[in-house]
């Protein structure tokens, strides 16, 4: 049998700004070119359809 799946819980306070610092931080990341075909041909790969 299926167990419940919890609530997220919400980010307040100090928690709430290291979040938000990380994620915009991991915005401005490039992804190199040869990682990115490296990926997609993974993908390919592996994908069920």
């Amino acid at each position: 049998m299926a167990r419940k799946v919890k609530e997220t819980p919400v980010l307040r306070g100090k928690e709430a700004e290291t979040f938000k610092q990380i994620t915009e931080a991991n915005k401005a990341r490039k992804v190199s070119s040869s990682d990115y075909k490296r990926a997609q041909e993974n993908y390919k790969r592996f994908s069920l359809t």
